[in-house]
């Protein structure tokens, strides 16, 4: 499975009751499968994105913790969460929180400009529905002007085009140090919410079209570094079926559970072809 940068969205039809053991058992020997894809004996993970846009959950679900009976959903975190996967290898995993503090910056920092280079980053959003958090109240934004569901998805999307910025200045110090090979995944989240195959459509357009301001991004970061020291690619993705409320409008999530599985197992082969095609 060779990585490009615009892999097919596909969001298959399937029996939620069959899919849902099939994939789950692929997805829990995920991580000894990924860990022999790297050379080193040890490899970084560093999982980025903006507050609330479920990067613990997508991990979770990716790693098969999600699957344990009686699993739920973590709360915010203020800090960066490190998870470490041993084998013959060690995969040391870093998932930053979205907030701008100084706590994050200098874990970002330490991370991607530490002793072992970063492998890989898988940078999640949410094609604007991103529950809000702290400053950002949702009677602060509605007065501001955030006042549509529309609105609000436009300012969350313009944030994640301002986040990808923050996360691409870590990238270009981590190449500059280290002169390795990286590769990005962007998941984006919270597939649920629009799955018909036009808002699929829509979507990923708003990512990966040449007029998208996130792919004029990824383009000025694949410069700097170079495309072959640099990778990108986009992925639909879903961890927890929620539906999602602004205003008095509500959005129904409407995929089930097998559909979600397949999604992740989709997402943890994306990686696997990643550390492979970079060892």
């Amino acid at each position: 499975m060779t990585p490009t940068g615009l892999e097919p969205w596909i969001l298959p039809a399937v029996n939620a009751s069959l899919a849902m053991y099939k994939n789950q058992d692929q997805i829990k020997d995920f991580w000894g499968k990924f860990l022999k894809l790297f050379g080193s004996k040890k490899a970084i993970l560093a999982v980025t994105g903006m507050p609330a846009v479920g990067k613990t959950v997508l991990l979770e679900h990716v790693s098969g913790q999600a699957y344990r009976a009686g699993y739920v959903p973590p709360g915010k975190s203020d800090r960066p969460e490190k998870a470490k996967v041993k084998g013959a290898r060690t995969l040391v995993v870093t998932a930053f929180p979205g907030q701008q503090t100084p706590v994050r910056a200098d874990a970002m920092n330490k991370v991607f400009e530490g002793k072992t280079p970063v492998a890989g980053v898988l940078h999640v959003v949410s094609n604007g529905y991103t529950k809000t958090r702290g400053e950002w109240s949702p009677a602060v934004l509605q007065q501001a002007g955030a006042d549509t569901l529309d609105k609000f998805r436009s300012w969350q999307m313009a944030e994640e085009v301002k986040d990808l910025q923050r996360t691409g200045v870590e990238i270009r110090r981590s190449w500059q140090k280290h002169r390795r090979p990286m590769w990005m995944i962007v998941a984006v989240n919270k597939v649920d919410l629009f799955a018909e195959p036009e808002q699929l459509a829509a979507a990923r357009d708003s990512y990966t079209a040449a007029s998208s301001p996130f792919r004029e991004e990824l383009d000025q970061l694949t410069e700097h570094i170079g495309s072959d020291n640099f990778h990108w690619t986009t992925l639909p993705a879903c961890n927890w079926l929620e539906s999602f409320t602004w205003g008095s409008q509500q959005i129904p999530s409407t995929l089930n559970v097998g559909q979600r599985d397949v999604l992740v197992y989709q997402l943890s082969r994306s990686l696997q072809a990643h550390a492979s095609a970079y060892d």
